[in-house]
């Protein structure tokens, strides 16, 4: 009969923070398309609007900033780029991302006065191209970002091996998570020597794989470490492990779980 054990790794609220693209005039380029024909709006009172040209345009998870050219002059898609703001000094304004590449919020010319970026209502206009195609591309994509804590080498004292049972860790996942992609995962390396090497492993036994996690989305809620069939073997014999702990944001990047400890089981 084995011993049950218990490691409890105290991480002091660690949430794992993603910041991106905040309105700023410190941008030298532009990650719009250089493509002649993936760079231009259409307007029908001040023609084409090029969104290239100024070198600028920076398209982020949380806004657009920068200025668009057109025959009214500049188009500017935020007022932290520029000295004065719309109107007057005191007015803000900026073109808005939800993270999921819809816009919102205003732009200013200075002959045209506000362009709104999101009408809220159907476009009278038909879903087909005439005979000059244009659009405007970034490199820009929606898509969730994670992080990952490794842990310092804990010695389980056993000198022929202990085993790894279970893993879980206690925090907050936001409310609604589970169908956003918001994630919480455990992968384990062990060896016999307090110096490893470490070789990082979740389900399918791959070296620092990239995709593959003990799934432990639920706070509080064990997590057998067994692959099937295996029967809680996967890492057994070895008296030094490490854990690495990885989150996972939604693809807006604004929401994420917060950890504020990990407990580890184990048996000699």
């Amino acid at each position: 009969m084995r011993r049950l054990n218990y490691f409890i790794f105290l991480i002091l609220g660690i949430t794992f923070v993603f910041i991106f693209g905040g309105a700023s005039n410190a941008f030298a380029a532009t990650n719009v398309s250089s493509t002649p024909a993936a760079h231009w709006a259409w307007n029908d009172l001040i023609g084409w609007i090029n969104f290239y040209s100024t070198g600028n345009v920076w398209v982020s998870s949380t806004g657009t900033i920068g200025d668009a050219s057109s025959s009214a002059g500049i188009i500017s898609l935020d007022c932290v780029t520029h000295s004065t703001c719309g109107s007057g000094s005191s007015t803000y304004y900026s073109v808005l991302n939800d993270g999921a590449g819809h816009l919102s919020g205003w732009a200013w010319n200075d002959d045209i006065g506000w362009i709104s970026f999101n009408c809220n209502q159907p476009s009278p206009y038909s879903n087909t191209c005439g005979t000059s195609n244009y659009e405007v591309q970034t490199s820009w994509v929606s898509t969730s970002t994670s992080g990952y804590l490794d842990s310092q080498t804990f010695d389980t004292g056993v000198v022929g091996g202990a085993q790894l049972n279970s893993a879980l860790w206690h925090g907050i996942m936001p409310t609604g998570a589970s169908s956003t992609g918001v994630a919480v995962g455990f992968q384990f390396a062990v060896s016999n020597t307090s110096s490893g090497p470490w070789n990082f492993t979740g389900p399918d036994g791959v070296a620092n794989s990239t995709s593959s996690y003990w799934n432990a989305n639920t706070p509080s809620s064990s997590v057998p470490l067994n692959s099937p069939g295996s029967e809680y073997n996967f890492y057994t014999n070895f008296r030094y492990f490490r854990y690495r702990i990885t989150i996972f944001s939604n693809m807006a990047q604004s929401m994420t779980p917060r950890v504020d400890d990990v407990v580890i089981n184990w048996s000699p």
